[in-house]
């Protein structure tokens, strides 16, 4: 009972300051907002004129909201690339948020196995390690499916900058036609491309920029193609359209490649999802059948031995069928 309150009073006192924070937050949030909307009505001047007084502009590149906690993990490396991949991910989340609610999640689950469950120290620390890693898993997912999303549009819109080159227009206009034409999430990114060349950034540098933003193969050979052809000069539509078909083969390639690796990949989930679905049904159906494994020290180290292998084996059959078609 006494872990219970102690728990309860954690999570009140959790909510209190997460409620205070972005309370607080929320007030800078609507400050950013209204810099934006200037930015917006700049841009768009019929006059063609940008206001100066909205330069120098910084963009923020904190790692933490909190400032010694920024201080803490610009000082290493790896962090560099956490914001990075959260960058990608598309989220607005810095580096020492995306670590707060790593740890914070991990420490509740910790709570409720230890205090609540009453499990052993080690279960539950597995079982806190296991939930920490939760939103690492979110955002790689959510960074996965928005490159794949990009991958397929990449073409029809290579296709689309070229008729408006062969059209007579300019690159950057080619990118804005791009960017307004295709849905999320390559037309938003275009348009961010188009809007830095507007505020005066070269356009290969904008271009790395997207090649930051979203990690994709393909896209660096876009980003190569303008910048060679700008320093040497070439017929750039031609060249769009060649890479355009040579993307669409590859894909073609790749598609091939899953379909003859289907029946690996599916014999690896189910080798790997078998012995514990069938483990869950001897532990309902036949409870002390299984007692041995979990009461006895030696049935504990068969079990983490078999759990050791099951991951190695999984991980073994997903290197083999995995063909890399780059």
């Amino acid at each position: 009972m006494e872990l219970l309150i102690l728990f309860m009073t954690f999570c009140t006192v959790l909510l209190l300051t997460a409620s205070l924070y972005y309370v607080y937050h929320e007030r800078h949030l609507a400050a950013d907002t209204r810099v934006r909307e200037r930015l917006q009505s700049a841009m768009h001047d019929q006059s063609g004129q940008i206001d100066q007084a909205l330069f120098p502009l910084l963009k923020s590149q904190l790692k933490s909201e909190i400032p010694s906690l920024h201080q803490l993990l610009s000082r290493f490396q790896i962090f560099e690339r956490l914001q990075k991949f959260l960058l990608q991910a598309d989220s607005t989340w810095t580096a020492g948020r995306f670590l707060l609610t790593s740890l914070l999640v991990a420490t509740v689950a910790w709570l409720v196995m230890h205090g609540v469950f009453h499990r052993g120290f080690w279960v539950s620390a597995i079982g806190a390690a296991g939930t920490g890693v939760l939103p690492a898993i979110f955002f790689s997912r959510r960074k996965r499916l928005r490159e794949q999303a990009f991958n397929e549009q990449l073409p029809d819109l290579l296709d689309l900058m070229t008729r408006a080159l062969r059209a007579g227009h300019a690159v950057s206009a080619a990118i804005n036609f791009a960017g307004e034409e295709s849905p999320a999430p390559a037309g938003p990114e275009f348009r961010r491309v188009f809007e830095e060349i507007n505020f005066g950034m070269d356009i290969p540098v904008a271009l790395e920029n997207l090649a930051t933003r979203v990690d994709c193969y393909d896209l660096r050979y876009l980003v190569a193609a303008i910048t060679i052809q700008r320093e040497t000069g070439g017929n750039l539509s031609e060249l769009f359209d060649r890479l355009a078909y040579i993307i669409r083969e590859r894909y073609k390639l790749v598609g091939q490649t899953r379909a003859l690796t289907a029946q690996g990949r599916l014999s690896g989930h189910i080798l790997t999802v078998l012995p514990v679905v069938m483990a869950g049904v001897l532990y309902f159906t036949q409870p002390g059948y299984l007692r041995l494994l979990v009461d006895d020290p030696m049935g504990r180290t068969i079990l983490v031995g078999a759990l050791v292998m099951q991951v190695f084996g999984y991980l073994v059959i997903r290197w083999i069928v995995n063909i890399e078609t780059l």
